[in-house]
């Protein structure tokens, strides 16, 4: 009796064991038939690359969750130039290689419809010591030297910002940013619309470019002034004097004003002489006139009197 109670408990874990076996097998299987094993890049590539066949390598992918424009072959990668920049055990699509023989140049494929690419010379300085790296997020900045100003006091340069949140497609000859580390390089190439390749090319030529760092996340736009130098260290601009009055030549035909000769009383005495007094500005008597006598200027001076 022990020994058949034994043999049915192996019977039954024998036919529990075959049996999750076999529900496991059907699982793989099915897993099997919803996967599939895709291209992916075997380590971090950059754009300009050639895919080799050390770049690569096959991986299994669910068949549900498959990118757009797969490769499911190698050879269909080999000898392609890449044009995105990939990580590793990304998968490697159609849209981010180009064929060696279409590209001319990898840099014109990454400027989107509408944009333009604008290389400006940069030095040490503007440069910020070489941490302006590809995808950073730029201001552009230009001193212009100024001469004169209000009252005649020299402006000497103005900066002002020009072009705000712009990206750096490129430094130098390198596309893809890669570890934080400076380098010093002479030429920084925007990504910018034609109106800002325009502003741009009229600042180079005018002025001394420098380029500020902005956050990736701060996309606000500040409407600034510019400054100067005077401005800068707080000097104010002289007031212009006022203008000195300025002197009427009288005409050469214009006459004199004539002076005034005061007033004139008419006295009557007894109702036939007839006097007539004219005195002066201040009361004074100018002189009397008879009609029965020549006039004869007054000795002192008199009250008028009407």
């Amino acid at each position: 009796m022990f020994f058949l109670f034994t043999a049915a408990l192996a019977l039954t874990a024998a036919i529990l064991v075959h049996s999750a076996l076999k529900s496991k097998e059907a699982k793989i299987a099915a897993l099997q038939l919803n996967t599939v094993r895709i291209v992916v890049a075997a380590r971090a590539l950059s754009p300009g690359q050639t895919v080799s066949a050390e770049d690569v390598r096959l991986s299994t992918w669910p068949r549900d969750q498959l990118p757009a424009g797969t490769f499911l072959d190698l050879q269909g990668v080999l000898g392609k130039v890449v044009k995105d920049a990939l990580s590793a055990s990304q998968p490697i699509v159609a849209a981010a290689l180009l064929e060696p023989e279409k590209t001319g140049g990898v840099l014109p494929l990454l400027i989107p419809p509408g944009m333009r690419a604008m290389s400006i010379a940069v030095d040490d300085v503007s440069d910020m010591a070489g941490f302006v790296l590809p995808h950073s997020r730029v201001d552009v900045v230009v001193s212009v030297p100024v001469s004169g100003g209000p009252g005649n006091v020299g402006v000497g340069q103005i900066s002002k910002i020009v072009l705000q949140n712009i990206r750096v497609l490129a430094v130098a000859q390198t596309l893809e940013a890669g570890p934080d580390q400076p380098h010093q390089v002479k030429v920084v190439t925007l990504l910018v619309t034609p109106e800002q390749a325009e502003r741009l090319a009229a600042a180079a030529r005018i002025g001394t470019l420098a380029l500020a760092m902005r956050n990736f996340g701060d996309q606000q736009l500040l409407a600034t002034s510019g400054v100067s130098i005077p401005t800068l260290l707080g000097i104010h601009p002289l007031e212009e004097a006022a203008p000195a009055p300025q002197r009427v030549l009288p005409n050469a035909d214009h006459r004199p004003a004539r002076r005034d000769r005061g007033k004139a009383v008419e006295v009557i005495r007894n109702g036939t002489d007839h006097q007539t007094i004219n005195f002066r500005a201040d009361g004074r008597v100018r002189s009397v006139f008879s009609s029965a006598s020549a006039p004869s200027p007054a000795a002192a001076p008199t009250a008028p009197t009407e």
